[in-house]
Protein backbone atom coordinates (compact mmCIF):
# COMPACT_ATOMS: atom_id res chain seq x y z
CA UNK A 1 0.00 0.00 0.00
CA UNK A 2 2.81 2.24 0.73
CA UNK A 3 4.62 1.89 -2.53
CA UNK A 4 1.21 2.54 -4.42
CA UNK A 5 1.37 5.76 -3.19
CA UNK A 6 4.62 6.44 -3.41
CA UNK A 7 3.99 5.49 -7.37
CA UNK A 8 1.11 8.09 -7.23
CA UNK A 9 3.27 11.08 -5.52
CA UNK A 10 6.29 10.50 -8.10
CA UNK A 11 4.04 10.21 -11.31
CA UNK A 12 5.42 12.56 -13.88
CA UNK A 13 3.44 14.01 -16.71
CA UNK A 14 2.88 11.33 -19.30
CA UNK A 15 3.83 8.35 -17.04
CA UNK A 16 1.94 5.75 -16.27
CA UNK A 17 2.77 2.05 -14.52
CA UNK A 18 1.22 -1.19 -14.31
CA UNK A 19 2.55 -2.96 -10.85
CA UNK A 20 1.72 -6.77 -9.57
CA UNK A 21 2.35 -7.99 -6.20
CA UNK A 22 2.32 -10.70 -4.21
CA UNK A 23 1.71 -10.71 -0.59
CA UNK A 24 4.41 -12.03 2.14
CA UNK A 25 3.53 -15.47 4.33
CA UNK A 26 0.78 -17.53 3.75
CA UNK A 27 -2.85 -17.42 3.03
CA UNK A 28 -4.77 -15.75 4.28
CA UNK A 29 -2.04 -13.09 3.60
CA UNK A 30 -4.11 -10.18 5.15
CA UNK A 31 -7.15 -7.39 4.31
CA UNK A 32 -6.94 -4.03 3.16
CA UNK A 33 -10.06 -1.69 3.18
CA UNK A 34 -11.39 1.64 1.89
CA UNK A 35 -9.70 4.65 3.00
CA UNK A 36 -13.78 6.40 4.26
CA UNK A 37 -14.91 3.10 5.70
CA UNK A 38 -14.31 2.88 9.48
CA UNK A 39 -11.58 0.24 10.80
CA UNK A 40 -14.40 -0.92 13.42
CA UNK A 41 -16.96 -2.20 10.46
CA UNK A 42 -13.78 -3.40 8.32
CA UNK A 43 -12.61 -5.39 11.58
CA UNK A 44 -16.41 -6.93 12.23
CA UNK A 45 -16.11 -8.46 8.25
CA UNK A 46 -12.75 -9.75 9.35
CA UNK A 47 -14.82 -11.72 12.28
CA UNK A 48 -17.78 -12.68 10.58
CA UNK A 49 -15.18 -14.39 7.65
CA UNK A 50 -12.99 -15.60 10.64
CA UNK A 51 -10.51 -13.84 8.69
CA UNK A 52 -7.51 -14.08 11.62
CA UNK A 53 -7.31 -11.17 13.08
CA UNK A 54 -3.36 -11.85 13.61
CA UNK A 55 -3.44 -11.30 9.49
CA UNK A 56 -2.42 -7.38 8.85
CA UNK A 57 -5.81 -5.26 8.36
CA UNK A 58 -4.55 -2.37 6.63
CA UNK A 59 -6.63 1.46 5.55
CA UNK A 60 -6.32 1.66 1.60
CA UNK A 61 -5.31 4.83 0.17
CA UNK A 62 -8.09 4.39 -2.35
CA UNK A 63 -12.04 3.82 -1.44
CA UNK A 64 -14.31 0.93 -1.22
CA UNK A 65 -15.06 -1.80 0.96
CA UNK A 66 -12.63 -5.15 2.28
CA UNK A 67 -10.96 -7.49 0.31
CA UNK A 68 -9.46 -10.29 1.77
CA UNK A 69 -6.49 -11.27 0.33
CA UNK A 70 -6.40 -15.22 0.36
CA UNK A 71 -5.20 -16.14 -3.38
CA UNK A 72 -6.28 -13.13 -5.32
CA UNK A 73 -4.17 -11.32 -7.93
CA UNK A 74 -3.41 -7.61 -6.85
CA UNK A 75 -2.41 -5.02 -9.20
CA UNK A 76 -2.41 -1.44 -9.16
CA UNK A 77 -2.07 1.45 -11.92
CA UNK A 78 -0.72 5.06 -11.69
CA UNK A 79 -1.75 6.87 -15.04
CA UNK A 80 -2.65 10.99 -16.09
CA UNK A 81 -6.40 11.27 -14.70
CA UNK A 82 -8.05 14.39 -17.05
CA UNK A 83 -10.00 16.40 -15.66
CA UNK A 84 -13.40 15.48 -17.70
CA UNK A 85 -12.34 12.02 -16.91
CA UNK A 86 -15.05 10.48 -14.20
CA UNK A 87 -14.61 8.23 -12.10
CA UNK A 88 -17.24 5.71 -13.83
CA UNK A 89 -15.52 5.83 -16.83
CA UNK A 90 -11.85 5.00 -15.35
CA UNK A 91 -13.63 1.75 -14.34
CA UNK A 92 -15.45 1.32 -17.43
CA UNK A 93 -11.84 1.75 -20.05
CA UNK A 94 -9.65 -0.52 -17.91
CA UNK A 95 -12.87 -3.15 -16.92
CA UNK A 96 -13.72 -3.30 -20.25
CA UNK A 97 -10.06 -4.20 -21.79
CA UNK A 98 -9.63 -7.24 -18.93
CA UNK A 99 -13.09 -8.13 -20.49
CA UNK A 100 -12.03 -8.43 -24.14
CA UNK A 101 -8.62 -9.60 -23.50
CA UNK A 102 -9.66 -12.70 -21.53
CA UNK A 103 -12.46 -13.10 -24.19
CA UNK A 104 -9.32 -13.55 -26.35
CA UNK A 105 -8.15 -16.63 -24.00
CA UNK A 106 -12.17 -18.19 -24.38
CA UNK A 107 -12.46 -17.23 -20.90
CA UNK A 108 -15.93 -15.62 -20.55
CA UNK A 109 -16.98 -12.18 -18.56
CA UNK A 110 -19.24 -9.44 -18.20
CA UNK A 111 -19.21 -5.86 -17.37
CA UNK A 112 -21.84 -5.43 -15.02
CA UNK A 113 -24.07 -2.53 -16.60
CA UNK A 114 -26.53 -3.16 -14.01
CA UNK A 115 -25.53 -1.46 -10.74
CA UNK A 116 -25.18 -2.89 -7.33
CA UNK A 117 -26.26 -6.36 -6.50
CA UNK A 118 -27.83 -7.21 -2.60
CA UNK A 119 -25.04 -8.88 -0.99
CA UNK A 120 -23.71 -9.11 2.46
CA UNK A 121 -23.87 -6.53 4.59
CA UNK A 122 -20.79 -4.89 5.99
CA UNK A 123 -18.73 -3.58 2.93
CA UNK A 124 -17.10 -6.70 1.77
CA UNK A 125 -15.94 -6.21 -1.79
CA UNK A 126 -16.89 -9.35 -3.55
CA UNK A 127 -20.23 -9.85 -1.67
CA UNK A 128 -21.77 -8.02 -4.61
CA UNK A 129 -20.96 -6.48 -7.96
CA UNK A 130 -21.09 -2.79 -8.71
CA UNK A 131 -21.25 -0.92 -11.68
CA UNK A 132 -18.91 -1.57 -14.38
CA UNK A 133 -17.02 -4.51 -12.42
CA UNK A 134 -16.49 -7.78 -14.43
CA UNK A 135 -18.70 -10.75 -13.43
CA UNK A 136 -18.03 -14.06 -14.26
CA UNK A 137 -20.33 -16.92 -16.31
CA UNK A 138 -22.47 -17.14 -13.29
CA UNK A 139 -22.39 -13.62 -12.75
CA UNK A 140 -20.49 -13.32 -9.81
CA UNK A 141 -17.54 -10.36 -9.19
CA UNK A 142 -14.57 -11.90 -9.60
CA UNK A 143 -12.69 -8.61 -10.92
CA UNK A 144 -12.81 -5.09 -8.81
CA UNK A 145 -11.05 -2.07 -8.24
CA UNK A 146 -11.13 1.31 -6.00
CA UNK A 147 -9.44 4.76 -7.27
CA UNK A 148 -8.04 8.07 -5.48
CA UNK A 149 -7.02 11.00 -7.79
CA UNK A 150 -4.37 13.08 -6.94
CA UNK A 151 -2.32 15.87 -9.08
CA UNK A 152 -3.82 14.67 -11.95
CA UNK A 153 -2.61 11.33 -11.44
CA UNK A 154 -4.58 8.30 -10.85
CA UNK A 155 -4.75 5.37 -8.65
CA UNK A 156 -6.03 2.38 -9.58
CA UNK A 157 -5.94 -0.73 -7.16
CA UNK A 158 -7.18 -3.66 -8.91
CA UNK A 159 -7.98 -7.24 -6.93
CA UNK A 160 -9.10 -10.23 -9.47
CA UNK A 161 -10.46 -13.52 -8.42
CA UNK A 162 -8.57 -16.30 -10.55
CA UNK A 163 -10.75 -19.16 -9.41
CA UNK A 164 -13.96 -19.12 -12.04
CA UNK A 165 -11.12 -19.66 -14.79
CA UNK A 166 -9.32 -22.79 -16.04
CA UNK A 167 -6.33 -21.02 -16.89
CA UNK A 168 -3.28 -20.17 -14.53
CA UNK A 169 -2.35 -16.96 -12.83
CA UNK A 170 0.16 -16.44 -15.27
CA UNK A 171 -2.14 -16.04 -18.18
CA UNK A 172 -4.24 -14.10 -16.21
CA UNK A 173 -1.79 -11.74 -15.58
CA UNK A 174 -0.65 -11.49 -19.09
CA UNK A 175 -4.34 -10.88 -20.32
CA UNK A 176 -4.48 -7.87 -17.57
CA UNK A 177 -1.10 -6.57 -19.13
CA UNK A 178 -2.76 -6.37 -22.66
CA UNK A 179 -5.31 -4.80 -21.73
CA UNK A 180 -3.86 -2.06 -20.10
CA UNK A 181 -1.06 -1.96 -22.94
CA UNK A 182 -3.92 -1.69 -25.40
CA UNK A 183 -5.87 0.98 -23.14
CA UNK A 184 -2.59 2.96 -23.38
CA UNK A 185 -1.90 2.00 -26.86
CA UNK A 186 1.72 1.38 -25.72
CA UNK A 187 4.13 -0.85 -24.93
CA UNK A 188 4.96 -2.27 -21.81
CA UNK A 189 8.42 -2.33 -20.32
CA UNK A 190 9.49 -3.59 -17.34
CA UNK A 191 11.35 -0.94 -15.55
CA UNK A 192 13.21 -1.24 -11.27
CA UNK A 193 11.59 0.92 -8.84
CA UNK A 194 14.36 3.98 -8.29
CA UNK A 195 15.78 4.20 -4.60
CA UNK A 196 13.76 7.77 -4.25
CA UNK A 197 10.83 5.61 -4.63
CA UNK A 198 11.64 2.61 -2.71
CA UNK A 199 13.01 5.31 -0.29
CA UNK A 200 9.20 7.35 -0.34
CA UNK A 201 7.46 3.66 0.16
CA UNK A 202 9.59 2.58 3.47
CA UNK A 203 8.81 6.17 4.95
CA UNK A 204 4.90 5.60 4.17
CA UNK A 205 5.03 2.48 5.70
CA UNK A 206 6.77 3.46 8.99
CA UNK A 207 5.00 6.64 9.13
CA UNK A 208 1.48 5.59 8.07
CA UNK A 209 0.70 2.46 7.27
CA UNK A 210 2.04 0.56 9.80
CA UNK A 211 0.30 3.03 12.39
CA UNK A 212 -2.77 2.66 14.43
CA UNK A 213 -3.46 6.40 14.04
CA UNK A 214 -3.92 5.34 9.96
CA UNK A 215 -5.48 1.89 10.20
CA UNK A 216 -8.32 2.93 13.19
CA UNK A 217 -8.25 6.08 12.27
CA UNK A 218 -12.30 6.01 11.67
Amino acid sequence: MALDEALLDSAREGSRTLRFFRWAGESPYGATFGCSMPSAEARAAAERRRFPLHRPLIRRLTGGGVVFHDGDITFSSVFPWDRGLTPGRVYAEFHRGVHLALRELGLASKVNREGSAPGRPGGECFSRPELMDLLDARGAKFLGGALRRRRGFGLYQGSLRPEPFPAGREELIRAVEEAFALHWRLPLEREALSPAVNAAAVRLREERYSKDSWNQRR
